[in-house]
């Protein structure tokens, strides 16, 4: 069975599938039954002049390892249609595209999603939260032993959820889970784990509050007041690691607490998905800092930016925007600088270590950086 990658342009299309969501759409199939994947195929239907997100659809099959890449339809390229126009630039790039599979090294990485068989739920979230620099590996079957595990309305169709995501915290391991998720399981244990004041209607706000250990660090903003569902916490504020701020209260984005032996974390996605990815970096790094203990890593910058990881020292990185985005890989212990290489450009890598937290028991942490152009990739490749 070949999978089809219809993402085309999130604006105009009917579906508005994030780019990303083709990555996942190929990795769930492939991860059920491998046997039966036989590669990707791709739709330029009324992609008139966008080259680029055709593109980016070839890409999440190229990081995905797909086997094979099916051009949908043939019957464009002759006779020719409006569409066809994104083909010369999608020729123009074969290069790359196959010389970028064969830098791929090992095997495909990330936080598990819980995407039970036959579920439905937030609409592509997947997608948006790939798109905000998260890398995701969705798995059908309930995630028992990973450090970190995400899990939202999809993850429903599973009747024992509840009681499984609670042995996860028993037995140590995290668990990260949408807001809507939450509202869904006011009749179990979840209900209590929160100190919640109450909830309802929408607070919109350009200004995020981050916390940092007990206190709350610096206030960022984004460049127009985004949208979230209402949640109401106690005045004391170490549950909110992201919070909206208005005049008279601050609201929660990223809520998180300890509970039994693991952490809960709860993400109060915008009213508009997309909004996620407009987000401040600074409020994108705090969200993707969660999954630093199962990743090793985390990415620092802006949102529209996919990190896909293979192996255990290859880091891609994909700008799927139409601005230059400034890039960090974030790692909490000392890297060796030496050996590092960009295999896709030659691009330059910066390093920096930051000794700061030392003296209070808190480890180095080392960043590499680079700067991508829209729609370019970077293959990083540790010693």
């Amino acid at each position: 069975m070949a999978v089809g990658i219809e993402t085309r342009d999130l604006t105009t299309q009917d579906q508005h599938i994030p780019m990303y969501s083709g990555y996942i759409f190929q990795k769930w199939w492939s991860g059920v039954d491998t046997s039966k994947w036989i590669g990707s195929w791709l739709d330029n239907y009324d992609m008139k002049g966008q080259y680029n997100d055709y593109n980016a659809e070839v890409w999440q099959a190229v990081f995905a390892q797909a086997p094979e890449i099916i051009l949908w339809c043939a019957g464009q390229l002759y006779p020719t249609n409006p569409s066809s126009d994104v083909y010369p630039y999608f020729c123009k790039e074969l290069p790359e595209f196959d010389a970028a599979a064969g830098m791929l090294n090992g095997s495909a990485r990330g936080v598990p999603i819980y995407l039970p068989y036959g579920s439905t739920g937030e609409y592509n979230i997947f997608g948006y939260l790939g798109m905000a620099g998260i890398p995701l590996e969705p798995v059908a079957q309930f995630p028992k032993e990973s450090q970190s595990a995400i899990f939202t309305l999809n993850s429903l169709q599973d009747p024992q959820l509840p009681d499984e995501m609670l042995a996860r915290l028993h037995d140590g391991h995290d668990v990260f889970m949408t807001w809507s998720l939450l509202l869904k399981l006011q009749n179990t244990e979840f209900k209590n784990i929160l100190s919640l004041v109450d909830e309802g209607g929408s607070v919109s706000s350009a200004e995020f509050r981050l916390r940092s250990g007990w206190l709350y660090g610096k206030t960022v903003k984004s460049e127009k007041p985004i949208a979230f569902p209402r949640i109401r916490t106690t005045t004391w504020p170490y549950v909110r690691s992201v919070a909206a701020v208005q005049e008279d209260y601050d609201y929660g984005i990223l809520l998180n607490t300890p509970y039994l032996k693991g952490n809960l974390y709860v993400l109060n996605m915008p009213e508009n998905n997309y909004d996620l990815l407009r987000l401040p970096p600074g409020v994108l790094n705090t969200i993707r800092f969660a999954f630093v203990k199962e990743l090793g890593v985390t990415l620092e910058g802006p949102g529209n930016v996919g990190m896909y990881l293979f192996g255990p020292k290859q880091y891609v990185l994909y700008n799927m925007s139409d601005d230059e985005a400034s890039l960090s890989l974030k790692f909490p212990q000392r890297i060796q600088q030496s050996g590092w290489r960009e295999l896709a450009h030659d691009a330059s890598l910066n390093f920096r270590e930051d000794t700061t937290f030392v003296r209070f028991g808190a480890p180095v942490v080392s960043t590499v950086s680079l700067k991508l152009k829209p729609f370019e990739i970077a293959v990083i490749q540790a010693p």
